[in-house]
């Protein structure tokens, strides 16, 4: 028998959780961005700016998928 205990409060701190991940991860990216114009580097602002948008879709696209679980329960 299995007991389902989560609830709409257990998903939205999950989505919080997992957002602070994103959150720190899109930081160093404009971080290394920014040394990377400030170093004259051109290869490393485009490896920040193509690493922060590949980041920015997945935080966007687990955000919806937690907050449609959300709903649904």
């Amino acid at each position: 028998m299995t007991v389902n205990n989560r609830n709409n409060g257990t998903d939205f701190n999950a989505a919080r959780f997992a957002s602070i991940g994103f959150a720190l991860g899109l930081a160093c990216m404009v971080a290394l961005f920014i040394a990377g114009a400030i170093a004259g580097n051109a290869g490393m602002m485009v490896m920040a700016s193509s690493v922060g948008a590949m980041q920015g879709a997945a935080w966007v696209a687990t955000s919806a998928a937690i907050k449609k679980k959300a709903s649904t329960l």
